[in-house]
């Protein structure tokens, strides 16, 4: 069964080895932008697909495809972005142009860097097969292995993972594609659903996944896609990567950027909160981190976590207490934050002080919270664990931030009716996805009046003011309730004659006055 292993990065000696011989006549062909030249055969293992119809041009569609794919990231990489371009390499493949080896091998496709005098230059080996994978694919797979060639010009001195974590978010950056989303989101499902492996950890394609990282960086700085080569050189300048890093986030630190990558890695793919991750690789996954979900009283130990690795406990709501008192150790120095997770997308995070490996903290309101999760990231140097207990106090009032309600519903939903100067209060009732559902907040709210000359509205008490309707209702900007009818009618206006009326009793007293003169005459 073929090695699905994305694609491999091989790093060259200071011995040069033999170029590819390949096993049939070998053709090439000269990219058009003059860059790349392409080895190919059509005979034996080796054998490119024969297929030439998109475009009919004399040259196989697989060696354009790999030519396409390499010439879209020299574009935007190298003419746009000022990566520098691979050193000549002193003509070993037949001139100084990059050489690209279609042929055989166990993987998808490896770069091999080579020293010549000005640096590192590079050749690529890939495989035939990926024209299998489709044409999009196959062109990523192109892309990524040349980014290669251009991180070996920059430097060859740093830990495989970084390599190819940078190739990877160049690949699903560059080629975005609805027809390889399939790949992409299994990306993102290695990196987060290994969140509490070390971030510079290798194995199981879990370095390629880490292109997340590399995305993590540009989207929490809102910063332009060249950053990434200045973190290069600034890697470059330490000869490390981790050097490197503390160097190019100065003056923050590497351990609080790691720490806000665990808090990041909760609001990843479908779970975006429109905060985090707003400017990601597509992912369409419903996929998560490992959580460990506790009602307090509660206590327990996570997984083993290795360097810049997070592990996450959550909190299930009891909608009774008011504080939630936590307990926190480890064998290795951590960070520690808890994750406010709110209704209208909202997600505040609080750092819990950590004093020689221990945290003792109360978080009050914490069933206001639609979630409430621990995510403590290892800062220490070797793998860790984490300790943690939680018990609750006190009584559960609701407190809400009435602006991140989901929805609102006001009450009574039947038209009423005032006259001028009449008042009629109504109610408005959130619905938060937390504990605070149901709570009454028409005094926070703005309310509106469709007709501001006919009703006013102030935390939902109505007064009528002239003759006419209109609709009240709540509008958070976000949010808009139901609206309630308001007719207003003057009242009668007492004109009308009745039994009961003065000039009824002084029409009758006349009358009666009149007939005792006509008795007495």
């Amino acid at each position: 069964m073929r090695r699905f292993a994305f694609i491999a990065l091989l790093l060259g000696t200071s011995a040069l080895a033999d170029r590819p011989t390949l096993s049939g006549p070998e053709e090439l062909h000269a990219s058009a932008d003059g860059h790349f030249l392409v080895h190919f055969t059509r005979q034996g293992v080796d054998a490119v697909t024969i297929g030439d119809t998109s475009p009919a041009n004399g040259v196989p569609d697989e060696v354009d495809d790999l030519e396409s794919g390499m010439h879209l990231a020299w574009e935007a990489f190298v003419t746009t972005d000022g990566w520098p371009a691979p050193p000549a390499d002193e003509g070993r493949g037949g001139d100084a142009r990059l050489d690209v080896y279609v042929r055989d091998i166990d993987a998808f496709g490896y770069t091999y860097f080579e020293p010549v005098p000005s640096g590192s230059s590079s050749y690529i080996e890939i495989d035939p097969a990926n024209s299998t994978l489709g044409r999009t694919l196959a062109r990523t797979i192109a892309g990524h292995e040349f980014h290669h060639a251009l991180q070996a010009a920059v430097t060859v001195q740093l830990a495989p993972w970084i390599y190819e974590a940078t190739a990877t978010w160049v690949q699903y950056g560059l080629f975005t594609d609805a027809d390889i989303q399939l790949v992409r989101d299994l990306s993102w499902s290695i990196r987060l659903q290994s969140a509490a492996r070390a971030l510079d950890d290798t194995g199981g394609r879990f370095e390629y996944a880490s292109m997340t990282w590399v995305q993590f960086l540009v989207d929490r700085a809102h910063a332009p896609r060249t950053q990434v080569l200045e973190l290069w050189k600034a890697m470059a300048r330490a000869g490390d990567w981790e050097a490197g890093h503390r160097a190019f986030l100065s003056p923050e630190t590497l351990e609080d950027v790691v720490t806000d990558f665990g808090v990041w890695n909760l609001f990843a793919c479908r779970r975006a909160d429109g905060h985090h991750y707003t400017d990601t690789l597509p992912c369409t996954l419903d996929v998560e981190v490992p959580t460990t979900k506790a009602q307090a009283p509660a206590s327990g130990q996570t997984m083993t976590v290795g360097r810049f690795g997070a592990a996450y406990v959550e909190f299930e709501h009891d909608c009774q207490s008011n504080t939630l008192d936590l307990e926190l150790s480890s064998n290795e120095p951590f960070s520690a934050r808890l994750v406010h997770v709110r209704a209208a997308g909202e997600s505040p995070n609080e750092p819990l002080v950590v004093v020689d490996r221990r945290v003792a903290q109360s978080i009050v309101g914490w069933n206001d919270d639609v979630r409430t999760v621990l995510v403590l990231t290892n800062l220490g140097t070797t793998p860790a664990t984490f300790s943690w207990a939680a018990k609750t106090s006190g009584t559960y009032q609701a407190a809400p931030a009435p602006t991140a309600a989901r929805s609102v519903s006001v009450t009574p939903v039947e038209p009423q009716s005032l006259a001028p100067g009449e008042t009629v209060q109504l109610s408005a009732t959130g619905r938060f996805g937390s504990c605070a559902t149901g709570a009454n907040v028409a005094a926070q709210l703005p309310w509106r009046s469709s007709e501001p000359g006919v009703v006013s509205v102030e935390a939902g008490l109505v007064r009528g003011l002239s003759a006419g309707t209109a609709e009240v209702f709540v509008d958070t900007g976000a949010v808009t309730s139901n609206r309630v009818t308001i007719t207003v009618q003057p009242r009668g206006c007492g004109c009308g004659l009745s039994s009961t009326s003065p000039w009824v009793l002084l029409g009758t007293l006349v009358l009666l006055r009149r007939a005792r003169r006509t008795t007495s005459v």
